[in-house]
C-alpha cells in the first residue's frame, strides 16, 4: 500500500460519496441504539449519531485509532497512513481502493454494523429461547461484558465459561429467517428491514450484542490493516459499485487467497495481544476476553457465501471455513479453552453446511 499523504485519499473518498447522493445513506441504525450500561459505551455509540459523515468519523476516532494506538511502533507508522470510509460496497468484507493520484484507502459497507448488530441480536435472542436447554451458557457472555466494564484483565475459562450449547428446533427455524434476511441484504444489494424478534431482550444483552457486532467490525478492520502492515501487493482490478440507480467503477486491490489467510492471522494475533492491556475502551476489552468472539464474523461470512455463492479458487477470498480453520491450526496452542471451543465449534458449523 502507497504510503502517500492521505489528503488525496481523503478528497477521493470524499467525490465518490458525494457522487452517489450520501445525503441518503441514513448513519447506521445500530449506532443509534445508544447503549448505556457498560461503562465507556455511550461515549463508543456517539449519543446518536446523526449523519452519515459522523459515523465514518466515529469508526475511526473510536474503533480504528484506539487499536492501532495499541500495536507496535513499526505498524503503527505504516497504519497511520491509511484513510477509513464508508461506502454501499454490499460486500461483508472491507476494499483496499486505490485513487487516480495513486493514495489507498480502506472502505467498509456503510451498513456492515447495522447487519452484524442484528445478527449478534438474533443470536442472543436464540440464546435466550433455549436457556432450558442451555442453562450454562445463557450467561457465557453476561460474564465477559462484566469484565470488560469492569476492567478486568482475565480470560474466559477465569469466568467459568461454559462450553455446551443445543438449539431447540423454534429457535432454529427463527435463527435461520433471520439470518436469510441477512443473506438477502448483500445478494439483492440494499438494507432489508430487519423485523422485530420474537423475544425482548434485557439492556444487559443489548450491550453483549452492541459489544459482539463492534468486535466483528474490529475484526474486519484488522484483517484490511494486516494486509497493510504486511506490505503485501497484488493486481488492481475494475470493480463496479452500484446505488440505486447509479453505477461507478473503482480500481481495488485483488489480494491473493494466501495474502488473505495470512491477514486473518495477523489480524487475530493483534487481537489476542489486547488481553491483559490497560484500556478505557469496552470493545477492546470485550475483544481481548475472547478474540474468538471477533473472528465469528467469519461464521456470517460463511452464511452469506451459502446464499450467495462460495468463493472458487480464482477468487480473491478463500471459503470462509478454509479462513477459520486456518485460524486455528494457527493458534490451536496458544488460544484460551473458551476461544479453541468456540472456534471448533464453527467449524463443525460449517463443514455441516456444505
Amino acid at each position: 500500500m502507497s504510503t502517500r499523504t492521505p489528503s488525496a485519499a481523503s478528497r477521493h473518498l470524499q467525490h465518490l460519496q458525494d457522487s452517489l447522493g450520501t445525503e441518503r445513506l441514513e448513519t447506521d441504525r445500530f449506532l443509534r441504539l445508544g447503549r448505556q450500561r457498560v461503562k465507556g459505551l455511550s461515549a463508543l455509540a456517539g449519543g446518536g449519531l446523526k449523519s452519515f459523515h459522523e459515523h465514518q468519523r466515529w469508526l475511526r476516532k473510536e474503533l480504528a485509532d484506539p487499536f492501532v494506538a495499541t500495536l507496535p511502533a513499526a505498524d503503527r507508522e505504516v497504519l497511520s497512513h491509511v484513510i477509513i470510509g464508508l461506502f454501499p460496497t454490499h460486500d461483508p468484507n472491507a476494499w483496499a481502493l486505490r485513487t487516480p493520484e495513486g493514495a489507498d484507502l480502506v472502505v467498509l459497507h456503510y451498513e456492515l454494523l447495522a447487519v452484524l448488530g442484528f445478527y449478534s441480536e438474533l443470536k442472543q435472542v436464540v440464546l435466550r429461547m433455549d436457556q432450558g436447554a442451555n442453562p450454562e451458557g445463557t450467561e457465557n457472555l453476561e460474564l465477559l461484558v462484566k469484565a470488560a466494564s469492569k476492567g478486568l484483565r482475565t480470560d474466559a475459562a477465569d469466568l467459568g465459561i461454559a462450553t455446551r450449547y443445543e438449539t431447540s428446533p423454534e429457535a432454529q427455524r427463527i435463527a435461520e429467517e433471520g439470518i436469510g434476511l441477512i443473506v438477502d441484504s448483500f445478494a439483492g444489494r440494499e438494507l432489508r428491514t430487519t423485523p422485530e424478534l420474537p423475544l425482548d431482550i434485557s439492556e444487559r444483552d443489548l450491550d453483549v450484542v452492541f459489544l459482539k457486532a463492534c468486535s466483528g467490525e474490529l475484526f474486519v478492520l484488522a484483517h484490511e490493516f494486516a494486509h497493510v502492515a504486511l506490505g503485501h501487493t497484488a493486481a488492481l482490478q475494475e470493480s463496479t459499485i452500484e446505488l440505486n440507480t447509479k453505477r461507478m467503477m473503482v480500481k481495488r486491490f485483488n489480494w491473493q487467497q494466501r495474502q488473505e489467510l495470512e491477514a486473518d492471522a495477523k489480524a487475530f494475533a493483534w487481537i489476542a495481544g489486547l488481553r491483559g492491556r490497560e484500556t478505557s475502551n469496552p470493545v477492546l476489552a470485550f475483544a481481548g476476553l475472547a478474540p474468538s468472539l471477533c473472528a465469528e464474523f467469519l461464521m456470517l461470512v460463511h452464511f452469506v457465501e451459502l446464499g450467495i455463492g462460495r468463493p472458487g479458487p480464482d477468487s480473491s477470498h478463500p471459503p470462509a471455513a478454509e479462513r477459520l480453520r486456518y485460524l486455528y491450526r494457527s493458534f490451536s496452542s496458544t488460544l484460551q479453552p473458551y476461544d479453541a471451543w468456540n472456534i471448533r465449534m464453527m467449524i463443525q458449523r460449517m463443514a455441516a453446511d456444505v
